[in-house]
């Protein structure tokens, strides 16, 4: 996700500024992020989902600013900052910023071979992303890793009907009750320091945000067990409501449909795509009851 509060002002004497922590907490290392932008094409197209300003605005520049925000990854689960993967936006959020910021995190999880992206406008950046992964010698990904792309819960009723299916964490195993939508809670807290830190040294406010993110995190360490523990009590009492009329309901229903529904959905969950479209239908259908029953059609 982006953070377009967290800006910096062009420096007067940028010859002076020395960096004594560069690329070594969780902003990225400046030579190798340059090299990335000198030499990756500029490919920003227009959404085809409805009008995302963080797609439909990447080519916004502004003068006055070297940095015109900050793009960066956190755990979805913990909301902790990864390391090492925190861009600056010199124009908008462009596809080629949160590219790096992504490769850079996922470098953390080289034992993995499946990933889980939750993105506001994924939809738009998953179509040209290993596109333009294997055009980079910046960008490097695992052969084996699998990538799954989705949206967080408050920005997807913001995409078209299309969208909701495909790339809703409802519909995602293993993916767990996620929002999706943690940076926003830590953009919250980073907001505080962006007026103070925009018109440092550009060293003095990259190891500025570094040790607030790395403060960031370390308060959600000490009060991850609170959290978990207040979660799980949560998790539980939701599932003894709503077991039973679950139960109630598939008791009310034909065995064969149960099976049928129960193998459509298996194969929705393997291969994923335009299976994902029995929801489209099942969702059409309740859409037709609702209006029916309030007298609208």
């Amino acid at each position: 996700n982006g953070n377009m509060k967290l800006v910096h002002l062009v420096m007067k004497r940028p010859l002076d500024d020395v960096s004594l922590s560069d690329g070594e907490l969780f902003m990225v290392r400046r030579p190798a992020y340059a090299n990335h932008l000198a030499h990756a094409p500029e490919r920003q197209p227009k959404s085809r989902c409805n009008n995302h300003r963080a797609q439909n605005n990447g080519n916004l520049h502004r003068k006055h600013l070297d940095s015109t925000g900050k793009g960066a990854c956190a755990c979805a689960r913990h909301g902790a900052f990864v390391p090492h993967c925190v861009v600056d936006f010199q124009k908008g959020e462009r596809q080629i910023n949160m590219d790096y910021s992504i490769c850079q995190a996922l470098k953390w999880f080289s034992g993995h071979d499946q990933a889980l992206i939750i993105y506001d406008i994924c939809c738009q950046w998953s179509i040209h992303f290993q596109e333009c992964v294997a055009q980079s010698e910046f960008l490097e990904l695992w052969d084996s890793l699998k990538i799954t792309g989705t949206v967080g819960k408050w920005h997807l009723a913001a995409h078209i009907p299309e969208c909701f299916a495909k790339f809703t964490l409802n519909f995602i195993e293993g993916a767990g009750q996620v929002k999706g939508e943690i940076l926003e809670t830590l953009w919250s807290g980073m907001d505080e320091v962006a007026g103070l830190a925009q018109a440092m040294s550009t060293a003095h406010h990259q190891e500025v945000l570094d040790e607030y993110m790395n403060d960031s995190n370390w308060r959600k360490i000490i009060r991850m067990a609170d959290s978990l523990c207040g979660k799980w009590s949560r998790a539980k009492q939701g599932l003894a409501e709503t077991k039973p009329a679950f139960e109630q309901l598939t008791e009310c229903l034909e065995p064969s449909l149960v099976q049928e529904w129960t193998a459509q959905e298996r194969v929705a969950m393997e291969n994923r795509g335009d299976h994902l479209k029995i929801y489209e239908v099942t969702s059409e259908k309740c859409r037709r009851c609702l209006y029916s029953s309030f007298g609208h059609g």
